[in-house]
């Protein structure tokens, strides 16, 4: 449980609206590969 406390996924807090689900799917991986990037750089 503390291990998922600290998890971060890097996504912006707040409340978005999107035109379309495609729209959706971009930020969400967007934000999932940088994520990943800083984890693999010491970043994160």
């Amino acid at each position: 449980m503390t291990a998922n406390a600290r998890y971060r996924t890097r996504a912006p807090k707040g409340v978005f609206i999107y035109q379309s689900h495609e729209e959706m799917t971009r930020d969400r991986e967007r934000w999932t590969v940088d994520a990943m990037v800083a984890r693999r750089s010491g970043r994160g």
